[in-house]
Parts: structure tokens; sequence; C-alpha cells
């Protein structure tokens, strides 16, 4: 990890359970942990059986096109990291804008992932991700949205807990 490519003054676990579930999944499946028995149950837990398993395809599918499509390298922190790159900012960006039904920022965020226009695919990916996610009470916060000194934005949720290290 680049330094410089890490967001200081943010941390993951002040962004609260949506953010943290969000990087979690995007982490693993961009280091191919998509068969992992782990994440599997993670997701099942958190979002029951049958939107676990399609979230978790949603992540990996979304993982799997920006890297073919993108014409960068994104920078991600490590897994269980509580620190965030501004490539991992931008990926909250992108389904908190979903979330919000805003398409040009969530295009904005995709255009800035990929290094180009995002197609259609990204765009579908980002927003079933997104309201997936919402429908389970998983409201995105990001950096951005975060009020100075708030502290945490919500409890973590149970089965996924973030430790602070370094990246």
């Amino acid at each position: 990890m680049i330094p410089n490519s890490v967001m200081t003054g943010t941390d993951l676990l002040q962004l609260g359970s949506g953010a943290q579930f969000s990087l979690f999944g995007f982490r693993a499946c961009a280091l191919g942990e998509t068969r992992c028995d782990c994440l599997a149950k993670a997701f099942r837990n958190v979002l029951g059986d049958d939107k676990g398993d399609t979230t978790l395809a949603l992540f990996h599918q979304l993982v799997l096109r920006i890297g073919e499509d993108g014409t960068r390298r994104l920078k991600l922190v490590s897994p269980g990291c509580s620190r965030i790159s501004f490539d991992e900012a931008s990926i909250l960006g992108a389904f908190a804008a979903s979330q919000a039904g805003d398409e040009a920022l969530r295009d904005a965020h995709l255009s800035w992932l990929l290094a180009c226009a995002p197609d259609d695919q990204h765009r579908k990916l980002c927003d079933l991700i997104g309201r997936t996610l919402a429908g389970a009470g998983m409201t995105i916060v990001t950096p951005e949205t975060l009020t100075p000194g708030a502290g945490t934005a919500s409890k973590p949720s149970s089965g996924l807990r973030l430790v602070a290290g370094n990246a």
C-alpha cells in the first residue's frame, strides 16, 4: 500500500456497519476469496441465505468488471484494517449514491474507479448492491458525509468486526 493513498483522519469504524460490510465484501472479492465458506457465511448471516449468496455474487461480478474494464489498478487496504484508501472511499461513495438515487454522483465515482465511463452493467451492479444493503438497514456512510468528531456512525453488525492495523 502506498502511504499517500490512505486517507488520514478517517477510520472505517467511524463509518458504521454499512461501510464496513461493503468494504469487507469488496476487499475479499478483490483478493479472490469468493469461495471462502467464512465469507459466504458472513453474507448469509447478515443478509439471509438467498440475499447473502446473491449479494456476494454481485460484489464478485462488480469487482471482476472493474478489473476487466478499468484502465488503472485500484489501491485497496488490507482486509481487516480500519484505514481506507481514497479508492475505497470512492467505492463507498458509489454505493451511497446508489442508495440515495443520485445517478450522477454514482457515475462520477464509477468513472474515477474505472478511469473511463461506466457502462450499464457497472451501474446496475452498483445499484443492486446499494439497494440490497439499504434494504437490510445498512446505510452507507462515506467520509464526506461523516460529521467531524461524531465518532462511530453506527454499531458494527454482528458477526463482522474490524480491527485497527497498519496499511
